[in-house]
């Protein structure tokens, strides 16, 4: 079953143990973590993305993750700045499946680095080392 970026920000809130509403992290702040997330992956690992280089800009293009894309993707095998610029919350990731749990990590740490507990900091320091970690072993 292929996995999408809302099952990201849901494996993260299982890790963070806020899986009851109201919720304790809103939907916009994860969302705003996985977003930062990827935009540090494609930092790190840019062939990550690699099927999404644009040839006029000669860049790596790094989805941002909006709850409804206004423009899908129409031509998946052609890089269109306007399509794939952003892709919906419940779109299928395009990225190996391996970077899945890095990603997880960097939003729940992402997450905890908010919280105003000195014993979530530990825990955070470790999932984000985690994610690199998960990023330069693939």
């Amino acid at each position: 079953m292929a996995k999408t970026y809302a099952d990201i920000i849901t494996e993260a809130r299982d890790l963070l143990q806020d899986s009851l509403v109201p919720y304790r992290y809103s939907a916009a702040t994860l969302l705003a973590a996985l977003n930062r997330g990827l935009r540090e992956m494609g930092r790190i690992r840019p062939d990550a993305f690699w099927d999404r280089f644009e040839l006029t800009t000669a860049d790596i293009l790094v989805p941002e993750v909006v709850n409804t894309d206004s423009d899908p993707d129409d031509a998946p095998e052609e890089v269109d700045l306007d399509e794939d610029s952003q892709v919906a919350l419940t779109d299928e990731i395009d990225f190996n499946g391996e970077y899945l749990s890095a990603l997880v990590y960097f939003v729940v740490a992402s997450a905890e680095l908010r919280d105003e507990e000195y014993t979530n900091d530990g825990r955070a320091s470790m999932m984000m080392a985690q994610f690199k970690a998960q990023l330069v072993a693939v």
